[in-house]
């Protein structure tokens, strides 16, 4: 196992290697796609489509998650991250190109 020394607020720089190795449009019209970073492969990924007060669309990239037995403030269950890693723009922009292709 690795040991690295990382100072506060500092973050060791990490490069990923990313595949989408299969996407699907559910019957509901939701994007799922199974995601390899790194050798590992998180499953049931969705890319969300939405829109914002100003009206602007956007797409991000959802996690698998699953409801704990925690509720927030608004009294509405706590949805959890089964995997998590930062995902940057263009990884974002790479991620989709590769979903569209597949879906084509």
């Amino acid at each position: 196992m690795s040991k690295y020394e990382v100072k506060k607020n500092e973050a060791p720089e990490v490069s990923y290697d990313i595949k989408v190795l299969s996407a699907k449009v559910t019957a509901a019209g939701k994007v799922t796609f199974n995601l390899l970073v790194n050798g590992v492969t998180i499953y049931f990924m969705s890319l969300i489509e939405y829109k914002n007060a100003e009206g602007e669309e956007g797409t991000f990239i959802s996690f698998p998650q699953y409801a704990s037995n925690k509720t927030g403030d608004d009294g509405k269950k706590v949805y959890l991250n089964y995997a998590w890693f930062t995902i940057t723009k263009e990884m974002k922009e790479d991620i989709i190109k590769q979903i569209d292709e597949i879906l084509k």
